[in-house]
């Protein structure tokens, strides 16, 4: 993996994004004849799963019973080794049509032509806003993991939860294991908005969920001291020290318009999202989108999209056989069905 050396100017596909989507693209997409390179602005590949500590599930194509960052390391190994090349540290701020891509590394910056595009840029946490929301000891789940997971370090001894979605219930199970007291989850909608297996773990440490409920203020001189949520007609005032902010992912689609890409709108899956058809090409560009970027799903949809876009990708480019390639995206867009429909 090359993180310092300057790319070549021109490469046979392009790949934006290092984390599950991306990682699984580029590896899918380098069979030894195209010229591929991967480029993500983090320190490593891996995106989000370098700080996840929990047990994926599905098939043993997708990683099942490994954790996050060991699926993390996985990826790394292979790109290791694989006919690509890999930078990190890289942003990519701008696209042109042609298509090319605009680089910005501390050492240098450069523009890189390219035959093919695969974007996998990710998603971002929605923000919440709330009075008390800028002290000390607020903080959003992608931080907290950070700290915890990779840091070891805990930010605080008494932690509330905003948010019972995947992250929120992933990351209440991951602070009690790591020894904060979690004094509970709160939850605007009515019901549980995570799988049903995440809200068991979590329940089963006696966590509390307070449905139907939001938190109306964070208080404290310096940083946060305490909570005050409303549930039904009262008012609960929790001493805290640490508020978890959790309150779900958007798309993160800012490339695209750079190239003018007609974008929709889709509550289900995150807000801003791009119109793709059954092989994850835009509608008006030659440009393949995979991974959350393309809607907030789980991590293991996003490999097998990534892996998806790779073939694609291959086959749209001239590299391999199309029959064999036709029928390897064929099972790739039924792999995709069935971890959708929980079959796989």
């Amino acid at each position: 993996m090359r993180a310092t050396s300057v790319p070549r100017t021109e490469y046979d596909l392009v790949v934006v994004g290092g984390g599950p989507a991306g990682a699984c693209a580029a590896l899918q997409a380098a069979d030894g004849q195209a010229r591929v390179a991967l480029f993500d602005d983090g320190d490593r590949i891996g995106g989000q799963l370098i700080r996840q500590t929990h047990k994926f599930f599905g098939s043993s194509d997708n990683y099942s019973g490994l954790r996050g960052f060991q699926i993390a390391s996985a990826l790394q190994e292979r790109i290791r080794f694989a006919p690509l090349e890999a930078f990190c540290g890289v942003t990519v701020w701008a696209i042109e049509h042609g298509p090319t891509v605009w680089l910005k590394h501390a050492d240098y910056s450069a523009a890189v032509k390219c035959r093919g595009l695969i974007l996998a840029c990710g998603a971002r946490e929605k923000a919440l806003l709330f009075p008390g929301w800028t002290l000390p000891g607020v903080l959003y789940a992608g931080a907290l993991q950070t700290m915890v997971n990779l840091w070891g370090v805990l930010p605080g001894k008494r932690v509330l939860i905003l948010g019972s979605g995947n992250v929120g219930l992933i990351v209440a199970y991951q602070l009690a294991q790591a020894g904060m007291e979690v004094a509970g989850i709160v939850e605007k909608a009515r019901a549980i908005g995570g799988f049903q297996v995440h809200a068991n773990r979590v329940q089963r440490l006696g966590i509390p969920i307070f449905l139907d409920s939001e938190l109306l203020e964070v208080q404290g001189y310096g940083r946060a001291e305490r909570a005050l949520v409303r549930r039904g007609r009262k008012r609960l005032g929790l001493a805290v020290d640490t508020v978890c902010i959790a309150a779900g992912m958007r798309p993160q689609v800012e490339l695209l318009r750079y190239l003018g890409e007609t974008l929709d709108y889709d509550e289900a899956r995150g807000g801003t999202v791009p119109l793709r058809d059954f092989s994850l090409r835009l509608k008006t560009n030659d440009v393949f989108v995979c991974g959350d970027m393309g809607g907030i799903e789980e991590a293991s949809i996003a490999m097998e999209e990534g892996r998806l876009a790779g073939l694609a990708a291959r086959r749209a480019l001239g590299f391999g056989q199309t029959d064999a390639l036709t029928a390897e995206i064929n099972d790739a867009e039924k792999g995709l069905q069935a971890l959708r429909s929980g079959e796989k």
